[in-house]
């Protein structure tokens, strides 16, 4: 019943998407955390916004994380409880990733609270990292399209593989699967997206490239 409710939701926002599209009195505006966001959507509303200009915005930088946790520090924690190396360290590891960066401070956080630390230990840093980061994996999995999660798994299972290899072997997973494979460029952004969630990695450059899962991931 749930399943149905969200279907009929998702079906009334693309009607509505639809007709805002075509207003020439009315301009549009959409901001997501995902890029994949509209790519259900019926193929008259992904026509209606194809000469939209999409602009992305980069990670942050290691000051930005900084300010972040800063903040965080400021409202959420008693001044002294945590030094500011251990800000560094965080933002630092969290490689532009406020999320990660959060958790990593929230974990770390509540475990002193629980063990009536006034101050936060360089251990539970360094215990809430790996939980922080499989945190942040899981999310990234649950962002990704039939098409994404396809080469994904793919590339787990194989360890390491080349472009030309992954390409063929992706195009007859879709054809057991009956998805209709996109072509050879979506797939490079598609590889791109999954490295951007630090789900793989890509190493070589042209023909010696290579695809490897990164470890640790779910």
């Amino acid at each position: 019943m749930r399943s149905l409710f969200f279907l009929v939701k998702q079906i009334v926002f693309f009607k509505i998407l639809y007709d805002l599209a075509r207003m020439d009195s009315a301009g549009l505006i959409m901001i997501s955390n995902e890029e994949t966001a509209l790519y259900d959507a019926d193929p008259r509303v992904r026509s209606s916004l194809a000469s939209v200009e999409n602009i992305h915005f980069p990670r942050y930088s290691f000051e930005e994380i900084k300010d972040i946790l800063k903040d965080r520090i400021e409202w959420g924690l008693l001044p002294g409880t945590i030094a500011a190396r251990q800000v560094d360290w965080i933002a630092r590891v969290a490689s532009g990733d406020a999320r990660v960066a959060l958790n990593i401070l929230r974990l770390a956080s509540e475990a002193a609270e629980n063990r009536d630390k006034e101050k936060i230990p360089d251990d539970h840093i360094k215990a809430a990292l790996p939980k922080a980061q499989e945190a942040d994996s899981k999310t990234a999995m649950d962002r990704l399209n039939s098409h994404q999660k396809i080469l994904y798994e793919m590339i787990k299972q194989t360890g390491e593989i080349r472009p030309d290899d992954l390409y063929q072997e992706y195009e007859k997973a879709c054809g057991k699967m009956g998805i209709e494979p996109v072509v050879d460029r979506s797939v490079r952004k598609q590889l791109a997206k999954l490295a951007q969630y630090r789900l793989i990695q890509a190493k070589g450059e042209g023909r010696w490239r290579v695809y490897t899962a990164e470890e640790g991931k779910a």
